[in-house]
């Protein structure tokens, strides 16, 4: 291992991680709009739980982040936030730009596939009356927190944007995080958790 992958491999165990994954979406006919999913927060240092903290999220919503900021609240704030999309529960919206100003740590959206924002857009503008409003954050996020390529220490690339950090120190501190695969372990860790509690 190098010298300059132990460091940032250092720097990143130093944080206390809270990452937001989502539970297993409900079964077809359950799908509709007042059907809710489960949003989980785990938080970690040094790569182990130190808490976890789940709310529940309406399908189709718009109570996802402040149901996150709860969340986070909860397990005592944090370093850093990472989410795993930006929307939750089908099109309820998770804006990491309100996570980054409200608790005041940076967060870094990790994608295991470039978004394609132009489908994002079709499917808001024909299926939702509120489609602004979702969309905002989607063009905002685009905009402010341009989407980046990253390397992964196995398999494809990953995607990041981040907020409040550099991309540099974005791409540092998933590397530190990720020990397996292409995700960084407590995000990994908040979407184990997160389908293990929808399924019972």
């Amino acid at each position: 291992m190098s010298g300059s992958r132990t460091s940032s491999t250092r720097e990143a165990l130093r944080l206390r991680v809270v990452a937001v994954g989502e539970g297993r979406m409900p079964t077809d006919q359950f799908k509709a709009r007042g059907a809710h999913s489960l949003l989980v927060a785990v938080a970690t240092r040094r790569l182990r739980v130190e808490g976890v903290s789940w709310r529940a999220v309406e399908v189709d919503g718009l109570d996802a982040t402040d149901r996150a900021l709860e969340a986070v609240r909860e397990l005592g704030g944090a370093d850093l936030v990472l989410q795993g999309s930006v929307a939750f529960a089908g099109f309820n919206v998770l804006d990491p730009l309100r996570l980054h100003e409200e608790l005041g740590a940076p967060v870094i959206v990790v994608l295991s596939e470039r978004p394609d924002n132009e489908a994002v857009y079709r499917a808001l503008t024909k299926h939702f009356t509120d489609w602004e409003a979702r969309w905002r954050v989607f063009k905002e996020v685009s905009e402010r927190a341009p989407l980046v390529e990253a390397t992964a220490p196995q398999g494809s690339p990953i995607y990041l944007a981040p907020i409040g950090l550099s991309v540099e120190e974005a791409t540092s501190i998933v590397r530190g995080l990720t020990r397996r695969g292409r995700m960084p372990e407590p995000l990994r860790a908040a979407e184990l958790i997160a389908k293990g509690i929808s399924r019972s």
